[in-house]
C-alpha cells in the first residue's frame, strides 16, 4: 500500500499505458480490525463478557461488521482502485471486495501464494 501510495503516480506519469499491478499479500485493513476484535474478545473474556461477534467468515457478515472509517481501510481502497490489477491472497478478499466494495471481479486476481488447492483459481 505505501509504495503504490509513494510511487503509483509517478509510474501513471511517466508510463501511463503501463499495467498497474498492487501486490497485496492480504487485506491489511481486514487483517487489522480481526486483530482489534480478538483483542475485544480477550478483552471481554477477563470481565466476564462474551459477545464477540466476529465469529462468521461469511463475506457478507464480515462487510457489515468493518469500521469503513477506519484510515487503513480507506487507504488501502484507493490504492486498489488507482491500480489496474490487485493480486490477493484469498477468495475470501476477492469476495469481500467485490461485495461490500463494488470491486470489479476483472481487477482482482487471486495470487494464492499459501494454498495447495488447484480448483479456487
Amino acid at each position: 500500500m505505501h509504495q503504490e501510495e509513494m510511487f503509483g503516480w509517478r509510474v501513471a506519469k511517466e508510463v501511463p499505458s503501463c499495467m498497474r499491478v498492487l501486490d497485496t499479500q492480504d487485506l491489511h485493513f481486514l487483517r487489522n480490525q480481526r486483530q482489534t476484535h480478538v483483542e475485544k474478545l480477550l478483552s471481554s473474556t477477563a470481565t466476564g463478557r462474551s459477545d464477540f461477534f466476529w465469529k462468521s467468515t461469511s463475506v457478507k457478515k464480515t462487510a457489515k461488521m468493518l469500521d469503513i472509517r477506519e484510515e487503513r481501510l480507506t487507504r488501502e481502497l484507493a490504492s486498489i482502485l488507482r491500480s489496474d490489477l490487485t493480486l490477493l491472497v484469498s477468495p475470501f478478499e476477492r469476495e469481500l471486495l467485490k461485495e461490500r466494495f463494488g470491486i470489479a471481479f476483472d481487477r482482482l486476481a487471486l495470487a494464492p501464494f499459501f494454498y495447495s488447492d488447484k480448483n479456487i483459481l
